[in-house]
């Protein structure tokens, strides 16, 4: 059985909740929207599975919360710097450092690594053509007050 979800809905100007759990989802992730579409099923909708005698019934819009899984030591990273699969390059001092790391997810715009980062890294988001462990690179951080700074000059 799937993930538990929480549904909810205003009937009759009053908040109302059903509990159920997910049992298939779509196969694809819709990728302009980031959707997917999955189903749940509430033992009894219209019985015991309502809330407080009110059915939850077919065609209703409801809301639904999904219990995910917590991933500790989780870090969100930009896309770009993902190189390949499960590589990240570092700079550590004036040197490459490439690392494998564990993706748990991504998407176009970022990755969730769950291992393989320390939370004080310096990862490398620019493309280095090149790259080899151990080159000599130079490290140039862009400030948010440098950033501000280009869009009023």
């Amino acid at each position: 059985r799937g993930p538990e979800v929480t549904l909810s809905a205003i009937v009759a100007g009053e908040p109302r909740t059903w509990k159920g759990r997910i049992t298939r989802t779509d196969s694809v992730i819709d990728s302009t929207t980031r959707v997917l579409f999955a189903f749940v099923e509430v033992q009894d909708p219209y019985g015991k599975g309502s809330d407080n005698g009110m059915p939850l019934v077919v065609g209703l819009f409801v809301r639904a919360e999904v219990q995910g899984i917590a991933l500790p030591n989780a870090m969100v990273i930009p896309r770009s710097a993902l190189r390949g699969n499960d590589l990240v390059y570092l700079a550590d001092g004036d040197a490459l450092r490439m690392v494998s790391v564990k993706v748990a997810s991504s998407d176009r715009e970022t990755a969730i690594i769950t291992a393989g980062l320390d939370k004080n890294a310096k990862i490398i988001t620019s493309p280095v053509r090149g790259a080899a462990e151990g080159m000599k690179i130079e490290v140039v951080t862009r400030s948010a007050e440098s950033d501000a700074e280009k869009e009023e000059g």
